[in-house]
């Protein structure tokens, strides 16, 4: 099972205050906090240790970083 990378309390409490879940209880069903999809596979490493700090799948931490899914490239264009 994944671990979730520890938190001062005060900020875990108002990250499942402002997501509705807990990122335990995410990672622990293997979701996303944000959609409530299952977390999938993710693309690389980091991504993967990404979820592990934000319970955040592929597609959602994808949106947040601006990856622009119509370039072919799949290159990260920066949010203006």
């Amino acid at each position: 099972m994944a671990t979730p990378t520890p938190k001062a309390k005060a900020i875990d409490d108002f990250l499942t205050q402002l997501n509705g879940m807990s990122r335990e209880d995410a990672i622990e069903q293997h979701v996303c906090v944000q959609c409530r999809e299952d977390a999938g596979e993710f693309v690389d490493g980091r991504s993967a240790r990404e979820y592990l700090i934000a319970a955040s799948c592929q597609t959602c931490q994808d949106d947040f970083y601006g990856f622009d899914k119509s370039a072919l490239t799949g290159r990260r264009i920066l949010h203006s």
